[in-house]
């Protein structure tokens, strides 16, 4: 989406065909997809979230995620993200979840780990991703 870049290091512009492929999986739960619209149409930011039914039956779970949520710049701060992560969360547990779980780039410059942990998401776990950049260098 133009101008939901969301700052981090791992953002990867989806396509149309990557999209649709999502769009026709079994775990897709439309219901859970969440999308802010400004009074002048423009889209403001958006919560997806997803449950695998097949996982929680072979775990005995009942775990949703939250697989994205942002905001475009120029409405950031102003609480929509709070509120869409909300409203992600309520439709997760009107879904039957009594879990929820995420994923945040610690780094991330608008504070996202900020905002999970004040609704009370708790670090599970965490780990290091390293990169490189290999083109064009001398490998030794």
């Amino acid at each position: 989406m133009q101008g939901f870049h969301p700052n981090h290091w791992n953002f990867h512009p989806q396509t149309v065909v990557e999209h649709s492929y999502w769009l026709s999986t079994p775990v897709y739960c439309p219901e859970l997809d969440l999308i802010a619209v400004a009074p002048d149409g423009t889209f403001a930011a958006f919560c997806h979230g997803h449950i695998d039914a097949e996982e929680n039956q072979q775990k005995d779970r009942r775990e949703g995620w939250i697989n994205s949520l942002g905001t475009r710049r120029g409405f950031r701060r102003m609480g929509l993200a709070r509120a869409i992560l909300l409203a992600g969360l309520q439709r997760l547990k009107a879904a039957g979840m009594d879990t929820a779980k995420l994923g945040v780039d610690t780094q991330n410059p608008n504070s996202a780990q900020t905002l999970y942990e004040s609704v009370g998401f708790q670090t599970r776990y965490a780990s290091l991703s390293y990169s490189k950049t290999i083109s064009g260098q001398t490998i030794s």
